[in-house]
């Protein structure tokens, strides 16, 4: 009965290295019965310990690769629900190895079914926009149509926004297509009507109905939510923008101006270390100085000093000699007339040299003091000379600036006729004011474009544009030239060309 529990051991031990982990718990579970049968209780004691061993492994073993099923499903799961761009990683993450015992299971069927129908009807959105840029508008309403009615979009499996977007396109190509139909009762009955030298002005993209204006800012603001969810492709979509050139010279500047503002911090910074240095050379100057004035002081006492040693010591010969002799002969008494003599000039030669050697001191301290000075001087004035021109350069760039600002608006005598993408004449005395949008390859809006047309009573236009990014910047232009903000607001209205 022994030999008979030991295979049954070592069978459920092989399901469970084989991950059959539930046949694993159930074989492991069948032994015990049989355990209880056995005489000796050392032998029931032993086995069941080590079925119960054996269903603590597998048990863990099935909880650990269970919640990695899990972790990896709600990885999955959280890339599908980010859009299109992560589809990729949500099918890789389910083809892992975590998951291929899981393959079968409901919920990764589901998901992969969801990434598959998802990525279908973008292909199929994507031929309508194409149709739309190749100005075949009927045949692009007709395949938006046929998308909205998409198995995705009818299961809700789409997200709102993607809805709500795909029934925006097609009530704007709708309202694009009825102005088109319209388009010869206009020019016949514009004010202004194209002539055959007329100028057409290009779409600059997708036109927005007048009632619709706002919902175009919105849209961007949705691919604004969606280019935080990737970075990356942010970065893609401003380079391939339609105001790359103006960001360009923005950033450009932006960067010289900081440039500026690092040289002058680096002049401060250098006059400063100048500075420094030559306090700390004045005060080195100072204790050098003092150390010297010292040294001679100390050589004045050491020399005074032995000199009156000496009078002491010529002192003690007299009074001895007085003892001893009569030492009072005139050529005596001059010798020591003489020694003293000069040791008096010798004292007053050392005490001259002291002076003239502080006062020469003294004199090369006033000189490196003016020295530093005029060094100090040198560098201000270069400093002033550099600020000056710094703000001489700013003050013309500021005069420049405002002298666009101020600039009018210098019509044509000529007209230009200026005409839209239509054919259709844009009127007289009269500012027209139309909204486009455009969008990336993958339906996402880019950029809003706010084009104001001002045609004067003689036929002459000038075509204003005021372009928004994604990021929210606006950009200016006249007749596609770079303005600044004022221009537009200035001009933009024709309010100083329009005859009431």
């Amino acid at each position: 009965m022994e030999e008979l529990v030991k295979k049954e051991l070592k069978g459920a031990t092989d399901l469970a290295t084989k991950a059959k982990y539930d046949d694993a718990l159930k074989a492991f579970r069948a032994t015990e019965p049989t355990i209880v049968k056995f005489s000796s209780q050392a032998l029931i004691d032993k086995y069941s310990k080590e079925v119960q061993d054996g269903i603590q492994k597998v048990q863990d073993k099935k909880n650990s690769e269970d919640q990695a099923y899990k972790d990896q499903l709600a990885k999955a799961q959280e890339n599908y629900a980010k859009g299109r761009s992560f589809y990729n990683v949500a099918k890789n993450i389910l083809n892992s190895d975590p998951m291929k015992s899981k393959v079968n299971e409901p919920e990764v069927v589901e998901l992969n079914e969801k990434i598959t129908k998802m990525e279908a009807y973008y292909l199929e959105k994507e031929a309508a926009y194409k149709s739309v840029s190749a100005n075949k508008n009927d045949e692009a309403i007709e395949k938006l149509t046929r998308s909205s009615k998409n198995y995705v979009i009818a299961k809700k499996i789409a997200p709102q926004n993607e809805i709500t977007q795909l029934q925006k396109s097609i009530d704007s190509l709708k309202q694009l297509v009825k102005q088109a139909n319209v388009s010869t009762t206009n020019i016949a009955n514009s004010t202004s009507s194209a002539v055959a030298t007329s100028t057409k002005l290009n779409a600059p993209g997708e036109i927005v109905a007048n009632k619709d204006a706002v919902s175009a800012y919105n849209d961007m603001n949705e691919t604004t939510a969606y280019r935080k969810a990737s970075p990356l492709k942010q970065q893609e979509s401003v380079k391939d923008s339609y105001d790359y050139g103006n960001y360009y010279n923005q950033t450009v500047i932006a960067a010289r101006q900081e440039g500026e503002k690092i040289r002058a911090y680096n002049n401060a910074s250098v006059t400063e270390m100048v500075r420094r240095d030559v306090q700390k050379e004045a005060v080195e100057l100072q204790y050098d100085m003092e150390d010297k004035k010292l040294l001679t002081e100390v050589t004045i006492e050491k020399q005074q000093a032995d000199a009156k040693a000496s009078q002491e010591k010529i002192s003690q010969i007299i009074d001895k000699w007085k003892d001893n002799s009569d030492f009072s002969s005139e050529k005596f008494q001059r010798e020591l007339q003489e020694q003293h003599t000069a040791q008096i000039i010798t004292i007053d030669r050392n005490k001259s040299q002291s002076e003239l050697k502080s006062r020469s001191l003294v004199s090369d301290d006033n000189k490196r003091q003016y020295e530093q000075q005029s060094k100090i001087e040198k560098i201000n004035y270069a400093n002033y000379k550099q600020d000056s021109a710094s703000r001489a350069e700013q003050e013309l760039r500021g005069y420049q600036i405002q002298k666009k600002a101020d600039a009018k608006i210098v019509l044509g005598k000529n007209a230009n006729n200026l005409v839209d993408e239509n054919g259709v004449a844009f009127e007289k005395n009269k500012m027209t004011e139309r909204v486009y949008k455009t969008k990336n390859s993958e339906g996402f809006v880019i950029s809003v474009i706010l084009r104001r047309v001002v045609v004067d009573k003689n036929g002459y236009g000038v075509v204003y544009e005021q372009i928004t990014n994604e990021s929210g910047t606006n950009y200016f232009t006249r007749n596609g030239s770079p303005i600044p903000e004022s221009v537009w607001f200035n001009e933009s209205s024709g309010e100083t060309v329009i005859e009431r």
